[in-house]
């Protein structure tokens, strides 16, 4: 992991060699620099880790030693440092809390190996949603494999009932984004009525490497739109689903995978909603930004 850490502070200062490259595209995670600390002595990593969640390390950059700050089981989309460096301002979320600010202590907490000072401290944030806490569920992380072997991976949120379950199957946007265990009001007012949420990352999502966010550009397209069927038959098969009481749902890019799901594979679903999706590839690529158009 050293390596890698190095190859992203090289590439933030200019330098990319053909080892650090390499290194990135087969990165089955995510690590993002902030700014440097300490004048020029520290960093503060964040990490996207394997399910999504955030994690952060303060690393000493001359001796390449380093410690972990606690942020609980949460992610971490936005944060402010502090203009004396040893605290900042994070916003957290989690499934069952909604987007708040914490104040986070940066300073080494000392002690022994693996050690992570105190928790942070919540400012302010959104209001508590009007469910009992009790009723909120964490998702499952679960993998699966599509027909061509591509490893996929998605969030289970399930109520507290057994044998297969009417499930709404939900495609995020993007298709350059990520489905993470943060806070969501759709995904725990479904859960609440009896339903359970299966969101998937299918190939073309961040959070899993350049090579996977890779997969469904140009002419690999057509490959992430059979991930949705792959994970219709993953969610049956494994007798979580209810044969004939699945539903499809999306936003953006997940609403036009959603339009394509239901008119390719009508059969899979009983029912399907588009949220603010595309209809057409080739009117909205003609009108985007070209760099989108050109990747896709």
């Amino acid at each position: 992991m050293s390596a890698v850490i190095l190859g992203f502070i090289l590439t933030a200062t200019g330098t990319m060699t053909d080892e650090t490259f390499e290194a990135l595209m087969a990165m089955t995670y995510l690590m993002i620099i902030v700014p440097i600390l300490g004048s020029g002595r520290s960093a503060m990593l964040v990490w996207n880790v394997w399910d999504g969640r955030s994690t952060i390390e303060i690393k000493d950059l001359p001796t390449g030693t380093s410690y972990p700050i606690d942020i609980g089981q949460r992610v971490l989309p936005g944060w402010s440092v502090q203009a004396d460096e040893r605290s900042a301002i994070l916003e957290l979320s989690e499934p069952v809390a909604p987007r708040s600010l914490y104040h986070v202590d940066l300073a080494d907490p000392g002690g022994q190996p693996g050690s992570t000072g105190e928790p942070p401290h919540r400012v302010v944030g959104l209001p508590e949603p009007a469910l009992p806490r009790e009723r909120l569920h964490r998702p499952r992380f679960l993998t699966y494999t599509a027909p061509d072997g591509v490893s996929l991976h998605g969030l289970l949120y399930r109520p507290d009932q057994h044998g297969p379950l009417p499930t709404v199957v939900l495609l995020h946007g993007g298709p350059e984004s990520q489905e993470r265990p943060a806070f969501s009001i759709l995904i725990q007012s479904l859960v609440a009525a009896g339903m359970q949420v299966f969101a998937p990352n299918v190939r073309g999502s961040t959070g899993y490497g350049l090579t996977f966010m890779g997969l469904d550009d140009l002419d690999r397209r057509e490959s992430s739109f059979q991930d949705v069927p792959a994970t219709v038959t993953f969610l049956v098969d494994s007798g979580l689903a209810a044969v004939g009481r699945i539903g499809v749902h999306g936003w953006s890019y997940g609403g036009y995978l959603a339009l394509v799901s239901l008119t390719r594979w009508p059969e899979l679903f009983r029912s399907g909603s588009s949220h603010a999706g595309m209809s057409e590839l080739a009117s909205f690529f003609a009108a985007t930004e070209t760099w989108m158009a050109a990747a896709s």
